[in-house]
């Protein structure tokens, strides 16, 4: 299951590569607050009833880097707006891997093959989850990372993304 609030296109897009690129922290606000309008517009009330939401992470060389996870920005606010609990310490990136940007859809998935683990698995048994990524493209990542939370026990993974990326080969919605 996934949902997204929008594509990415126009101001969606601008905003995201602004915040991951060019470092407009503030740009996670407006974007959290996007994501949440579209899951309380949702036709699943269920996804609203979650334990805790786990941004995707990335590798901590990627983030001394950057200085911070978009994703976890993200879910900061989305977790103010929405009462569910930010759990940023249950899901790691173990590996450090090129990023996803200009890669095909099998190349994605080989690309983080195994490259999250859980470093938590209480934070994880038996609850209910969203699972925060900025862009979704052909779905490799949340997959990835929904995997190994499955994997320690979580009962429901719901997979969230600010923006739809239909811009690869063979997309489509």
């Amino acid at each position: 299951m996934a949902v997204c609030a929008g594509l990415y296109a126009g101001g969606v897009r601008r905003a995201v590569l602004n915040l991951k690129f060019r470092r407009w922290q503030r740009a996670a606000i407006p974007l959290a607050e996007l994501l949440w309008r579209a899951l309380r517009q949702s036709e699943r009330a269920g996804w609203l009833e979650v334990d805790a939401l786990v941004p995707v992470p990335i590798h901590p060389l990627r983030r001394a880097l950057r200085g911070f996870n978009q994703a976890e920005l993200i879910a900061r606010r989305l977790s103010l707006l929405s009462g569910v609990p930010l759990c940023t310490d249950a899901l790691r990136r173990r590996l450090y891997r090129r990023p996803q940007v200009g890669l095909h859809q099998a190349q994605r998935v080989q690309n983080v093959q195994n490259a999250f683990e859980i470093a938590r698995p209480d934070r994880i048994r038996g609850r209910a989850l969203w699972l925060l990524d900025d862009v979704f493209t052909t779905g490799s990542t949340l997959d990835a990372c929904a995997h190994a939370l499955k994997q320690a026990g979580a009962r429901l993974v719901v997979a969230l993304a600010i923006a739809r990326d239909l811009s690869e080969e063979g997309l489509s919605l």
